[in-house]
């Protein structure tokens, strides 16, 4: 009995002293470059509601790579976009809404200019929680492959040099229909030919 009260009390003790800690963003970086530099942020607003033109919510994973091949980093972002479950319970026989979006964010030069397109939403990417970049098709071009939370995966693949303006044929994987839960996942290359759509 004294054994367990104890513990208890130590776990009590450090709770307390972890969360009276400064937060990082309260404080001073130390972060330095190799030359004795200090390391600073800004921060770039690359995608929100208001230059997306539509309640753009519930952004969960991004990933980043070359698309257009224009030689800037460019950012795929997925966004849940409801909020009207949690995933922490279990909900038999529960269909997310169609809300969901996944988006490109192209860069440039400028950090502060960005070109946005939306290449999945609705009932293609609902609830989408992530994404993997990966040349599916072997053109060249990145591919776009997304998993929509309690839904399915999807390919979205890359229209090649006018990336930013074509549309992005898709494929809902059939294989994955009605099977969620997908939250995060790694690519293995499957050999297989489907049309696409």
């Amino acid at each position: 009995m004294k054994l367990k009260l104890s513990l208890l009390l130590v776990f009590g003790m450090t709770a307390t002293l972890v969360s009276a800690q400064q937060l990082v963003g309260d404080k001073l970086t130390n972060a330095r470059a190799a030359d004795g530099m200090y390391i600073s942020w800004k921060e770039h607003i690359i995608d929100d509601p208001e230059s997306a033109g539509f309640a753009l919510s519930g952004s969960d994973g991004l990933v980043m790579a070359d698309l257009d091949q224009d030689g800037f980093e460019d950012i795929v972002s997925v966004h849940e976009s409801d909020e009207e479950y949690d995933s922490t319970q279990e909900q038999p026989g529960f269909v997310p809404p169609p809300a969901g979006h996944v988006r490109i964010a192209f860069g440039s030069s400028d950090p502060d200019e960005w070109f946005n397109i939306t290449i999945a939403e609705g009932t293609d990417s609902p609830a989408p929680e992530d994404a993997v970049i990966v040349d599916m098709n072997g053109d060249g071009y990145l591919d776009v492959i997304a998993a929509a939370e309690l839904s399915h995966l999807i390919y979205l693949q890359n229209p090649g040099k006018n990336a930013r303006i074509e549309e992005w044929k898709r494929l809902i994987l059939p294989q994955t229909e009605g099977r969620g839960s997908y939250i995060r996942y790694l690519l293995v290359i499957l050999m297989v030919t489907v049309p696409l759509n």
